[in-house]
């Protein structure tokens, strides 16, 4: 039975594009073990043979052709005959006479549709979802000058595309990554096949595990409880205030204390300035984001922004090195190795557990990577917590009822002024944790988690992705199949199972730890203080940045003198 190739051209989605169509061409003139198939929409393919031997059914066929070219979900493969019937079990495959069209739940494989960038910004949430709902696509393929990235609000291929397996990894080198202008083989946020990326995740993981996290409990209350003073002369003086400024403050605080066990003093008064090496992590970003849109060539000039990039990058490494050897000073004063997930009962911060830290075997974060790792730590977790910090109070402002139902809470739970929280306190309570959640659904502060296809792929719904592509699913989650309402800020929500359901395969490292940090500020600052809103427009954010952070968020706080009695307790009925 010898199969060749064959070009199906169709209208799909209302998107009037023409799509190509993998197809099985059976001729019943000769017996054969083999079936040749091939790819029409990359001309430059050769028809494949794939062996009947071992075939028995159609489920075996699908998983053989999903392997051959590259079909994520092979389940969802359908086998058509040339009429456009579809053929339901192998014996009808082998008695078809004329071309068999392979679909992916029955609808063509084709191309994604095409925009423009300008469709896109300044509201990247937003208008990928409008894209994506007004012509009924899945994926939307965007070309800026030759960048050509592909996005998707679709939970199933974030699925897909974040399992980082056979069909996509995480690598960095192509202009269209998000990642790609941070992007250095000697640290974290390398490609998967960096030489520090198989190391600093061997180590970095357990350092920064709920089991370790849980002792840095103690110096993250103290960090949020440094910026009291400065809130508090706000609420006297009934000041409004940029929240993502302070916050980006307050995520400087808690986080160079927790990777380095050093007070910055960022709120010792109103006018403190940010410590000198978070300045230039700000700038070095800036400097780099800018870079990525000139040619190669320009980065090596030796002036200008070029010039200025390497500097800082200088200033922002020798700050870092000086960090962690300031902080294994301080932390114990012997040199004794620490297994991995028990360093932080001998340390005080991140960077000399991951300095003292050993292995099963004995081995130790090589110390070429450790500065990169440590910076990656800080870097990290410092920008996304500020921006996740500052939708938080957004959320606060915007929806009092919310406000209300945390402080209901946090007195049910035994807060008080001079509380000394702990880990199990913190997560003990159900609906901070779905606020928090809540906040990162709608709000995400990370958004284009990228990923590069290792090969031809077909994802769910027959969306064809060349090999090499960006893939950048959008982390917005607000799909209707998990939630009935998914615009709605419903922090409730997330007690159903089907909210709770993550469509990724994993999640962030360092998650345990932000998740802590965020939970202990708002806590804090809820239990204290009283947030509105002190906006006069709407509150827009700069989409241009990794992280999406609020630009003109302005928020004043209310210190608390007085509070609810905490909520009767049920009594036991027989």
């Amino acid at each position: 039975m010898f199969i060749s190739n064959y070009i199906v051209d169709e209208t799909v989605n209302r998107s009037l594009l023409k799509h190509g169509s993998r197809v099985i061409t059976v001729g019943t003139g000769s017996v054969t073990s083999e079936r040749s198939l091939n790819t029409c929409l990359l001309s430059s393919q050769r028809p494949r043979y794939i062996s009947l031997e071992n075939i028995t059914d159609l489920e075996a066929l699908k998983s053989r052709v999903g392997e051959e070219f590259g079909v994520v979900q092979p389940s969802e493969i359908t086998f058509h005959a040339g009429d456009g019937t579809q053929l339901h079990c192998l014996g009808d495959v082998s008695r078809c006479r004329s071309t068999i069209d392979i679909r992916i739940a029955k609808i063509p494989i084709h191309s994604p549709l095409a925009c423009s960038r300008d469709e896109l910004y300044p509201n990247l949430f937003g208008n990928v979802d409008r894209l994506c709902a007004r012509y009924g696509a899945k994926v939307i393929k965007t070309d800026n000058m030759g960048m050509v990235a592909y996005y998707s609000n679709d939970p199933v291929i974030a699925r897909h595309v974040l399992q980082e397996g056979g069909f996509f990894s995480k690598r960095t080198p192509d202009p269209g990554d998000p990642l790609h202008f941070v992007s250095d083989s000697e640290a974290l946020l390398g490609d998967g096949d960096s030489p520090a990326f198989g190391p600093s995740h061997h180590f970095i993981p357990p350092c920064v595990a709920p089991k370790a996290v849980r002792y840095y409990t103690p110096s993250v209350q103290r960090s949020v409880e440094k910026a009291f003073y400065i809130l508090d002369a706000m609420s006297d003086g009934s000041l409004a205030f940029n929240v993502y400024q302070y916050m980006f403050k307050l995520a400087g605080q808690i986080v160079w204390k927790t990777v380095f066990g050093a007070d910055l003093g960022h709120f010792n008064s109103i006018e403190a300035k940010s410590y000198k090496t978070i300045h230039h992590l700000s700038e070095y970003l800036a400097l780099k984001q800018r870079l990525s849109l000139r040619p190669p060539w320009y980065a090596n000039l030796p002036f200008g922004d070029p010039r200025r990039m390497r500097e800082v990058r200088h200033l922002l490494w020798a700050g870092v090195d000086e960090a962690i050897e300031q902080c294994c000073t301080d932390a114990c004063t012997d040199e004794k190795e620490s297994q991995l997930y028990k360093g932080a009962l001998h340390t005080n911060c991140l960077a000399a557990d991951l300095q003292k830290a050993v292995d099963g075997k004995g081995n130790r974060l090589p110390r070429e990577h450790l500065v990169n790792s440590c910076l990656v730590l800080f870097g990290a977790g410092f920008v996304t917590l500020s921006t996740l910090l500052s939708w938080c109070i957004y959320a606060l402002c915007r929806y009092n009822s919310v406000q209300d139902r945390l402080l209901k809470e946090l007195l049910d739970h035994g807060v008080a002024e001079d509380k000394a929280w702990t880990m199990d306190e913190l997560n003990d309570m159900p609906y901070l944790d779905w606020f928090v959640k809540e906040t990162q659904r709608i709000y995400s502060p990370s958004l284009q988690t990228a990923r590069v296809a290792q090969r031809d792929v077909v994802l769910p719904g027959g969306v064809m992705i060349s090999e090499g592509s960006v893939v950048i699913p959008t982390l917005s989650h607000q799909d209707s199949v998990s939630r009935d309402s998914p615009v709605r800020f419903d922090p409730e929500s997330w007690e159903t199972k089907a909210a709770r359901t993550l469509p990724q395969s994993r999640g962030c490292a360092g998650f345990s730890r932000t998740l802590l940090e965020v939970k202990m500020a708002m806590a804090l600052l809820v239990y204290r203080y009283e947030f509105s809103h002190a906006t006069v427009e709407p509150v827009v954010y700069d989409a241009e940045l990794l992280a999406v952070r609020p630009v003109n968020l302005y928020a004043r706080t209310k210190r608390r003198t007085c509070w609810p009695g905490p909520s009767p307790k049920k009594e036991d009925s027989f």
